[in-house]
């Protein structure tokens, strides 16, 4: 047990008052605290990928208005329905006036993309489609590679230089970046259409399944070890990527 004496150096006295409002108390506290080191904690930089996608719900359209007026135009824009009308019914008319320019129906004719269509769906849809984004890229000859899943799309007018604006379709975000067509193909498989990524099983040979399936990091083995039927390789490319 503690005797009294012990915890004088403790008490509220008058001597101690004195003895902590001293200059000497006070300095030798101040060098104290300095000679404490404190461990630094270290920043952890996250790099994040180069992504937008417009706040708006018309995606397609805005990702289209900041194609053509650049970034800061579309951070610095006034009436947000009044910018879509003008815009839209500026490139209905470009549309209207291309519609016969084989330059912008071959490459859209592939992926069973009518001009009459895309015009009617910009003037009477509230949100402009995916259709209608890859026609008006072509239209302003913007070279476009859409990814679904683990497949791309490549669509450009024919003397379009080789590098493409990226749009991932699953969150409609396009990258900041442009691409070359080998970037793209890296990770991706290139695919038939955009409505239809892969031809029937029948036009593949189980070589080139199984080199999706490496592209793809998929397996193309089964339990003991060897290639798998080609209808198994095909089901288990359309399964794992939701075609």
């Amino acid at each position: 047990m503690l005797k009294l004496e012990q915890y004088t150096p403790y008490m509220w006295t008058n001597n101690n008052i004195d003895l902590y409002v001293s200059d000497d108390h006070i300095q030798i506290h101040k060098e104290q605290r300095k000679k404490k080191e404190y461990p630094k904690k270290e920043k952890k930089i996250i790099e994040k990928e180069q992504w937008f996608i417009p706040e708006e719900q018309n995606k397609y359209f805005w990702h289209m208005y900041v194609l053509l007026h650049h970034q800061d135009k579309y951070t610095f824009f006034g009436n947000k329905k009044q910018i879509e009308n003008e815009d839209k019914f500026k490139w209905i008319d470009e549309l209207q006036k291309e519609k016969k320019n084989m330059d912008i129906r071959v490459p859209l004719r592939k992926h069973s993309i009518k001009i009459d269509d895309v015009i009617n769906d910009i003037a009477s849809s509230m949100y402009i489609s995916l259709e209608s984004f890859i026609a008006l890229c072509v239209l302003f000859n913007i070279p476009v590679a859409v990814t679904r899943g683990n497949f791309v799309f490549f669509i450009k007018r024919e003397d379009s230089e080789d590098k493409y604006v990226w749009i991932r379709t699953k969150d409609r975000a396009i990258h900041y970046e442009r691409k070359t067509r080998e970037e793209l193909l890296e990770k991706h498989v290139l695919g038939h259409t955009i409505h239809k990524p892969m031809l029937s099983a029948s036009a593949y040979k189980v070589n080139e399944l199984k080199d999706i399936c490496i592209t793809l990091g998929l397996s193309y083995t089964d339990d003991k070890g060897k290639v798998k039927k080609k209808q198994d390789l095909y089901t288990h490319i359309i399964e794992r990527n939701s075609i």
